[in-house]
């Protein structure tokens, strides 16, 4: 309830005022506006700045975190992590004590008022093991345009604020391994997917579009075979059409055992 008013007042420009409200509603959570009209959502364990309003708790992000990205392989200490698509941060946030102070979480971010919140989400939350970059992913490098909202933001279109295009195989140039990828790109997973050093990759996590009526899953599916990469998929749950076009890739010598939940894509 207190979300939907949040909200409300917002568009009328009261963010402050709901900061202070939203700070005597939530007990242990702190929330303030920072000079660039950024909503700070802190609490004991993380801080996560975003460009709307922000109510969501520390442990609620780190179930649907869980539930969406390490439904199959959970990171581990010193394990490093490419989160594409890093949005304003909450897998780092998350995913960060879970690899470690040997551990790297490499989060990438292409629209620019996410990344900005990205940065400060990483910087108040002390991810000392977590390297931002700014940059689209693709299969080559270059530019892109990317759209300006700051939810689905996507290079498909080729309308947006121009930014820096990479790929993952010069991203990963330096590093040994790769042992969870995580994609979340809006349907640029289609064009990202060429362009990745599959040799370091140990699992990965993918999420397809088809649903939002961008088809990449046939297509990334199909790199993934190719690669060697057992492939398992789940149904949608209730209002998540999205995780039924998440695909979720291991090497063979890495996979536990599937669940009951879980089947293999044939």
């Amino acid at each position: 309830m207190l979300s939907s008013v949040a909200f409300a007042l917002d568009r009328l420009g009261l963010r402050r005022l709901v900061a202070a409200v939203a700070s005597y509603a939530y007990s242990g959570r702190r929330f303030t506006v920072d000079a660039d009209r950024f909503w700070v959502n802190c609490e004991a364990g993380g801080t996560i700045v975003s460009p709307a309003i922000h109510t969501q708790s520390l442990a609620s992000i780190r179930a649907n975190v869980l539930d969406h990205w390490c439904y199959r392989y959970t990171p581990q200490a010193g394990d490093i992590v490419f989160d594409v698509g890093a949005g304003i941060g909450e897998e780092a946030v998350v995913m960060s004590p879970m690899v470690g102070p040997r551990g790297l979480i490499v989060s990438i971010e292409a629209q620019p008022t996410v990344f900005r919140c990205l940065e400060r989400t990483i910087a108040l939350s002390r991810l000392t093991n977590v390297r931002a970059i700014h940059c689209a992913v693709a299969d080559k490098p270059g530019t892109a345009r990317i759209s300006d909202g700051h939810i689905a933001s996507s290079i498909m279109s080729g309308e947006g604020s121009e930014v820096p295009q990479r790929t993952i195989d010069e991203i990963a140039a330096d590093l040994p391994a790769i042992d969870l990828l995580r994609m979340n790109i809006e349907g640029a997973e289609k064009l990202a997917i060429h362009a990745i050093p599959w040799a370091k990759i140990h699992n990965a996590v993918i999420s397809c579009h088809d649903f939002a009526g961008i088809p990449s899953k046939g297509e990334v599916l199909e790199v993934l075979r190719q690669q060697r990469f057992e492939v398992t998929t789940r149904a949608a749950l209730e209002g998540m059409p999205w995780l039924r076009d998440y695909l979720y890739a291991s090497r063979v010598e890495s996979q536990p055992g599937p669940t009951s939940d879980q089947r293999a894509v044939p």
